[in-house]
């Protein structure tokens, strides 16, 4: 308070009415360039840039310098944690824009292209002195009020960026800190979406917490590390709900056959077990996976038959290949065996190529339900089934039947 200089405050609060007033008035004007001439005026026609009110001073050159980078190893190593904070809000911001824009629009947005199209311009700009660049909210909201439809409009707000430069830049010398500063303020305020957010705590608590936590590590650490705490925060979560995926002992109901969840241990056929996994099978889900059909088991050790319907599984990884290796071997040396159902091309791409597929067998994997009951029934022990009082599969007559005549 000591420090408190009342003519930065008249500079700052005038420049941020007239933003703001313009903004309100003719939404299509340029109400940052207004707020900050009319401080800029204030500060000359009063004099204050020399009691205090601090001006961004004469510009080194219009045109910036044709440069190489530094690219040397202590310049990397002391440029990649801030670099990498910098694209990836660099990125986030600029996909957050093109979404918003486009869900008033009505057009479709390419992800990859914008990363695309931002790198390489980063890349060129670091060769004329430039900053990191990206999407901007105040640029992209007028532009899209003013009826701007193609990269055109990219281009010659470039051109007048240019001209403006070559020009206006001895006059830059005069512009206040202060009015840069009330500038950021707007800037800052329509960075928050404060509907978005509402939306948030509303449908996701774990989005919401996710959202609390970044917002909280902003104020107290490091901007680049609070990005960091975000995002590994948010592919935690994501990880802790995809290494849990639906595991559940299923029956054949009804005249279709449709698989349906076990409610209790006396629909389960003492022979023949069905699960359905759902959810991809990867380094993280595995271990889970596992255990559920190891506790299921557990519920029937008299089961030697296993169907593993993976119509929900997308994808797997070496470790889950390697899983599942072991549970199949560990299956046949008890004298069991595990049969596979549902499974996707791509599935069985990786299946081919990692050579498990000579290990499961052509003859131990269905394309449908009906053949892989009625293969795996014949395989069952028909003096068990004679003693049976169950019926969980409509071939369990024909076994049982099978059974009294070998008995």
């Amino acid at each position: 308070m000591p420090a408190f200089n009342y003519r930065v405050l008249i500079v700052s609060s005038v420049t941020l009415f007239v933003v703001i007033f313009v903004r309100k008035v003719k939404p299509t004007w340029p109400n940052m360039l207004f707020g900050m001439l009319i401080g800029g005026i204030l500060t000359v026609l009063m004099g204050w840039h020399n009691e205090g009110v601090k001006v961004v001073g004469a510009l080194p050159s219009p045109i910036p310098p044709v440069t190489v980078p530094a690219f040397s190893l202590e310049s990397i190593k002391l440029l990649t944690t801030p670099a990498l904070a910098i694209a990836m809000m660099g990125l986030m911001e600029a996909v957050s824009i093109a979404r918003s824009v486009a869900l008033q629009s009505g057009q479709r947005i390419n992800g990859n292209q914008e990363f695309i199209g931002q790198g390489l311009s980063n890349i060129i700009g670091s060769f004329f002195s430039s900053y990191a660049s990206s999407g901007s909210f105040t640029r992209t909201g007028v532009n899209y009020r003013a009826g701007a439809k193609t990269q055109a409009a990219g281009i010659c707000a470039s051109i007048w960026l240019f001209l403006i430069i070559l020009f206006v830049a001895p006059y830059a010398a005069y512009l206040p800190i202060a009015s840069m500063a009330a500038v950021i303020l707007v800037v800052a305020y329509n960075l928050v979406d404060f509907h978005h957010i509402a939306t948030i705590f509303k449908m996701s608590v774990t989005e919401a917490f996710i959202l609390i936590i970044t917002f909280l590590s902003t104020l107290f650490l490091e901007l680049e590390f609070a990005i960091y705490v975000g995002a590994l925060l948010s592919v935690g979560i994501y990880l802790n709900k995809t290494s849990n995926p639906s595991v559940l002992p299923r029956v054949p109901e009804g005249p279709s056959r449709h698989f349906v969840t076990v409610k209790s241990v006396e629909q389960l056929c003492p022979q023949f077990g069905i699960v359905r996994v759902d959810g991809d099978l990867y380094f993280a889900a595995m271990t889970y996976v596992e255990e559920q059909i190891a506790l299921f088991h557990s519920l029937v050790p008299t089961q030697k038959k296993l169907l593993l319907v993976f119509s929900s599984v997308n994808h797997i990884d070496v470790t889950g290949v390697e899983s599942l290796q072991h549970l199949i071997e560990d299956w046949r040396k008890g004298g069991g065996d595990i049969y596979l159902h549902g499974i996707k091309w791509k599935l069985m791409n990786i299946l081919y190529k990692s050579g498990l597929m000579h290990l499961i067998g052509s003859n131990h994997i269905f394309r449908d339900k009906e053949t892989a009951i009625e293969h795996i029934m014949k395989e069952l022990d028909y003096n068990i089934c004679a003693k049976c009082n169950k019926r969980v599969f409509w071939e369990c007559d024909a076994n049982k039947t099978r059974g009294n005549v070998n008995s």
